[in-house]
């Protein structure tokens, strides 16, 4: 029994160690996630408005 108990204590740290490392790994990913999201939105955004802007210079061409 005291062999175990001793083998929880030293694991601990590590064990410690590891949840932050996921969280802030999980958090890092979020955080990207969200920025990829943004930054599609507004690519989509630009090529919206772009085929916007084409489409009101053919029309002031043909008109």
């Amino acid at each position: 029994m005291g062999g175990a108990s001793m083998l929880v204590v030293r694991a601990m740290p590590l064990v410690i160690v590891m949840l932050v490392m996921v969280l802030m790994l999980s958090a890092t990913m979020g955080t990207l996630t969200r920025l990829y999201i943004v930054l599609q939105a507004k690519d989509f955004l630009m090529m919206v408005m772009g085929q916007y802007r084409c489409r009101q210079h053919h029309y002031a061409d043909y008109h």
